[in-house]
């Protein structure tokens, strides 16, 4: 038999994909971004824009803060509080809409390993749709003549940044989704490898049948991982209201990290019985170098002997002459 087992580093290969899925939890950041260094550019720069733009609201909340308390302090024109205000409104849009792009361009340059195509274009319409319902105010502001208006105003803009809350929470569970594909790719490729290799072994007459039921539960729970992932984008993509946002996150997060463990838990399985099965051949190999060290002194033993008996037999046959 041949006992040498050299299916593939399993313990590094089972390694890998579980530290692949462990990434799967974690909230997007930077490393989503394509290798494409002008997606990284394209995003400081928009960063950078949304930066400014917190600036500038912030300078000019500040001027609106000022008017207010002149006006309460010595009942100054209430035109030049008002201006103040409607300014202050515009410089908040403006952060909002620079928030936006931000984010627009942040779905553009994602990783196709971590998106597809549909789901890239789903998240920029939406996008899209929010850039133009909050650009839209600033009619509304500029329409503005009294303090009433302000307050209806505002409480609109506020309405209309609740919604785009729910967006983050949205593009977050999207972009988990993708990486969940990717990694169960990973996984999908580790399991035929080391499928092949496993019968590479069986071919050479190692036992693997303990491995062998291990990678059918491999694959069972790859395929089940896999239809967690994709009810968990069915579930993010149905997030539309902050209220419904939290909720449906969490759900989906959960499923997301149900198929994390399912895989996580099968490699470990399988990563085990390679183990075992590594032991029980290196001892197996131990076993026969030590019957062949065995036999080899045997048949030395046994040389020696019909030596000594053919030396005594010609002494013999000379000594009778």
């Amino acid at each position: 038999m041949n006992t040498k087992f050299n299916g593939i580093n399993f313990a590094v290969a089972v390694f890998s994909v579980m530290l692949l899925m462990s990434i799967v939890s974690a909230s997007p950041d930077q490393e989503d971004l394509n290798d494409n260094q002008t997606a990284k550019d394209r995003f400081e720069a928009a960063k950078n824009a949304f930066e400014k733009a917190q600036e500038n609201y912030k300078a000019a909340k500040t001027a609106f803060e000022k008017a207010r308390d002149d006006f309460k302090a010595n009942k100054t024109d209430i035109n030049t509080t008002i201006n103040a205000t409607k300014d202050a409104m515009n410089k908040h849009i403006d952060n909002h809409i620079s928030w936006l792009n931000m984010t627009r361009v942040r779905i553009e340059g994602i990783s196709t390993k971590y998106i597809n195509e549909s789901d890239r274009t789903l998240l920029l319409n939406e996008v899209d749709s929010y850039i133009a319902s909050i650009s839209a105010f600033k009619t509304n502001v500029s329409a503005i003549t009294n303090r009433s208006d302000i307050k209806n105003v505002s409480d609109a803009i506020k309405a209309e940044w609740e919604k785009e809350r729910s967006l983050v929470k949205k593009i977050v569970g999207i972009i988990l989704v993708g990486k969940a594909n990717f990694a169960l790719g990973k996984a999908d490729e580790l399991y035929a490898n080391l499928t092949q290799k496993t019968a590479e072994s069986n071919a050479k007459g190692i036992n693997t049948t303990t491995v062998d039921t291990a990678l059918v539960n491999l694959k069972t729970a790859i395929d089940t991982a896999r239809m967690n992932v994709s009810q968990a984008r069915t579930v993010f993509l149905s997030i539309t209201t902050v209220q419904d946002a939290e909720k449906n996150f969490q759900d989906g997060h959960a499923l997301i990290k149900a198929a994390n463990k399912q895989v996580r838990d099968a490699f470990k399985s399988v990563k085990e019985v390679i183990a075992d099965l590594r032991k029980e051949v290196k001892e197996q190999v131990r076993a026969n170098k030590t019957a062949e060290r065995e036999e080899r002194k045997e048949n030395k033993t046994g040389n020696n002997t019909n030596t000594t008996t053919s030396n005594t037999s010609t002494s013999n046959t000379s000594n009778s002459s």
